[in-house]
């Protein structure tokens, strides 16, 4: 089960797993990611590793329905097929099990297409930042010169 001790932890999956280019909208700072964080009745559960957490597997049961989600460390593939009977096992009572899988997550995708599972729809999540990044907000000149030189 997830703690209050795995935030900082689940926040560097988060980082290692879902790239930039999706990270810049969803949650740049561990702030931003806290804010983002559903609150509710949905189960976590995370996957330790020696250094790291490898996997972050969020259920939600309604009614007949099960959802899952699952967030994995890029170089943890072997644990896959566990944490997947992990989800299946606590939603077993279910009459239909949904996964929500990322666009970036082929492997997931593959591997719950073995299994059975078939595309029944597509979402979209909308994002406009209100503020602008820093880097941003900084004009950089182009005869700025650096304070260090550069070797």
């Amino acid at each position: 089960e997830r703690t209050a001790a795995d935030a900082y932890p689940l926040f560097q999956l988060y980082n290692a797993a879902v790239p930039n280019t999706t990270r810049c909208y969803q949650a740049v700072t561990l702030r931003e990611w806290l804010a983002a964080q559903e609150k509710g009745r949905c189960q976590q559960l995370v996957l330790p590793g020696a250094e790291r957490l490898l996997a972050w597997l969020r259920l939600l049961k309604s009614g007949r329905r099960g959802t899952f989600s699952l967030l994995r460390h890029p170089d943890e593939r072997r644990a896959l097929d566990s944490l997947l009977a992990a989800a299946f096992e606590r939603l077993a009572d279910r009459r239909t099990i949904f996964a929500l899988v990322p666009e970036y997550d082929e492997t997931l995708a593959r591997r719950l297409e073995e299994l059975g599972f078939v595309t029944a729809g597509e979402y979209v999540l909308l994002a406009k930042r209100l503020l602008r990044p820093v880097e941003e907000a900084v004009p950089v000149h182009d005869r700025a010169e650096q304070p260090y030189p550069v070797s």
